[in-house]
Parts: C-alpha cells; sequence; structure tokens
C-alpha cells in the first residue's frame, strides 16, 4: 500500500469540512500526517511514527485547540484505565478547548470528557 506523501495544508483541509483552527500551514500538515496515521493505523517514517508526529503538531502550535483534540481522542482511544484516570488526562490534554467560541470544538471538546467519563451514548 502507497502511503501518502502530500499532506493538506489549513485552506485544503477547511475545504475538505475539517474546521481547523490552526493557523499556520505547518500545523496543519502535521495535523493531517498524525490523523492519517492513526485512521490508517502506520508508522510514518518520514515523521518518526505516530507518536514523533503528534509531539511535533502539538509542538508546532500549543495554541491549537483541534491538535489538542485530536491528541486527547488517541490518548482515549488507546488506554485500558479507569474512567477517573482517562477522564483526567483528557481534561489535562484539552486544556482550554472548552472554552471556545467555535462549536465544532466545542462538540469535539464535549464529547472527549463524556468519553471518558464513560458515557459513550452521549459522546456522538
Amino acid at each position: 500500500m502507497p502511503f501518502r506523501d502530500h499532506w493538506r495544508d489549513v485552506k485544503t483541509l477547511r475545504n475538505d469540512g475539517i474546521p481547523i483552527d490552526a493557523t499556520s500551514n505547518e500545523t496543519a500538515k502535521l495535523f493531517d500526517a498524525t490523523l492519517t496515521q492513526y485512521v490508517g493505523w502506520y508508522n510514518d517514517k518520514q515523521f518518526g511514527g505516530i507518536k514523533a508526529s503528534l509531539s511535533r503538531l502539538l509542538a508546532s502550535d500549543p495554541n491549537c485547540a483541534s491538535s489538542r483534540i485530536l491528541a486527547a481522542a488517541i490518548g482515549l482511544f488507546s488506554m485500558s484505565r479507569s474512567s477517573a484516570l482517562a477522564h483526567a488526562q483528557v481534561v489535562e490534554t484539552l486544556g482550554d478547548t472548552a472554552t471556545s467560541s467555535d462549536r465544532y470544538i466545542n462538540l469535539h471538546t464535549q464529547a472527549l470528557i463524556d468519553w471518558s467519563l464513560g458515557y459513550r451514548s452521549r459522546a456522538t
């Protein structure tokens, strides 16, 4: 299976229906690369794998709520911990994303919080 080597910038992600709040194309491309690796279930050697991609993504724009939501989701979906520990980690990773004025970000933030508390039916 050939892996991708072209990553979407801010405009292309938004045009594709992903309202990322990043302002830099570097962050957008790292977001796309991290998301693609996670969904495709592979580690891209170009980025050093999903963990390195996620680390670079979060460092590229610490204020990007979309990046923190993706990080929290990946962390939550890969956990086998109790709800209390999962919830604490999700809340820490999300930071202040719940105070965003963006509806898309708020919905994703609330879904992750609900999921981490064990309310999976509310996390849709």
